[in-house]
């Protein structure tokens, strides 16, 4: 149903968040650690990583598919770009200019 499905997004992404948080600890770990630490350390990150990185894929993947297929039963293509818009407005502009940079590597020329 279409609550299932924006309640399972919304728990999905509350665990991104938190995954990432792990990261950045765990990166910043390897980057305090010495050079007796420094394997397992990287070690430990690089696990953590690569199952962020699938969850994340398989994530994408039902986002793609299961969630996009409610949204597009749910709302036209018309109200769906105007909800997009709305989104990306309210981002505020310095979020925007932190973002761009990461935006403009990945689009193709």
């Amino acid at each position: 149903s279409d609550v299932c499905s924006s309640d399972l997004a919304v728990h999905d992404h509350g665990e991104h968040q938190a995954s990432i948080a792990e990261l950045r600890q765990l990166a910043q770990l390897l980057a305090d650690s010495s050079e007796q630490q420094r394997p397992a350390s990287a070690n430990h990150l690089y696990r953590q990583f690569a199952l962020f990185v699938g969850e994340n894929l398989c994530h994408m993947h039902l986002e793609e598919t299961a969630h996009n297929a409610v949204l597009w039963h749910a709302f036209s293509d018309e109200h769906i770009l105007q909800i997009e818009q709305q989104l990306v407005a309210s981002i505020p502009a310095e979020e925007k200019m932190s973002v761009l940079p990461w935006m403009l590597r990945a689009a193709s020329p």
